[in-house]
C-alpha cells in the first residue's frame, strides 16, 4: 500500500473513485500551476474561489437568485481557508457522526448539476449560428450558473489535494548572443 493509497482512500465505489480522479486532476492543474508561477497550489484554489464569486454576483444580475446562496457558499470557502486530504476529510466526519462519503457525494452532485446546466449551452451554441441576438440567449439560459458551479467545483478539488510545496523559482541566465545582421553583407555559411 503507497502513501497515495492512504491520502485517498479507495474503497471500490464508483462515487470514490470519481471523487479520486477529480482531486487528481486538480492536483496535475495544481502542480503545473506550482512549476510555472512558483506560487502555491493554495494561491490558485483561493482565485477559483473569487472568480467563480464574481460569476455568481454577475449570474445575480442576470435574474438567477439562487446563485446568491451559491455566492454566499463560495465566500465561505474563502475565509474558510481549508485545505486536507479525503482521508482527514473521511476522519473529521466520523467524529461527528456523519457517514464519511457526504462530502464526496456534495463534491459530485454539484459536479453533476454543473455538467447538468452546462448541457443548456448546446441548444445555444445551435442557435447562435441562426440567431443574430446569441448574447441574450446565452445569457438567459444557466450556462454562466454552471460556469461558476464548475470552477467553485474545481476549488474544491484541488483543495483536496495533497500537493507539496512549491519550488522556489531561480532566474536561470542563459548566455545568449546575437550577431547583428547587414543585410547588404550576408553570410550563407
Amino acid at each position: 500500500m503507497s502513501l497515495e493509497d492512504k491520502f485517498y482512500p479507495d474503497d471500490g465505489t464508483l462515487l470514490t473513485k470519481f471523487d479520486n480522479m477529480m482531486i487528481k486532476g486538480a492536483a496535475r492543474i495544481g502542480d503545473w500551476y506550482q512549476s510555472l508561477t512558483g506560487k502555491s497550489y493554495k494561491e490558485l484554489t483561493n482565485k477559483s474561489y473569487r472568480i467563480s464569486s464574481r460569476i455568481q454576483t454577475f449570474c445575480i444580475y442576470l435574474g438567477h437568485p439562487e446563485s446568491y446562496v451559491l455566492r454566499n457558499i463560495t465566500k465561505s470557502f474563502i475565509d474558510a481557508n481549508d485545505f486536507k486530504t479525503p482521508l482527514e476529510e473521511q476522519i473529521e466526519l466520523e467524529a461527528n457522526d456523519l457517514p464519511k462519503n457526504s462530502n464526496q457525494f456534495g463534491r459530485t452532485a454539484l459536479t453533476g448539476v454543473s455538467i447538468g446546466l452546462g448541457f443548456t449551452m448546446v441548444p445555444v451554441f445551435a442557435a447562435a449560428f441562426r440567431d443574430p441576438d446569441f448574447l441574450n440567449l446565452y445569457f438567459s439560459t444557466y450556462s454562466p450558473v454552471a460556469l461558476a458551479i464548475a470552477v467553485q467545483q474545481f476549488g474544491l478539488y484541488l483543495s483536496r489535494a495533497h500537493l507539496p510545496p512549491p519550488k522556489i523559482k531561480t532566474e536561470v541566465k542563459v548566455p545568449i548572443q546575437f550577431e547583428s545582421y547587414d543585410p547588404m553583407n550576408p553570410r550563407w555559411f
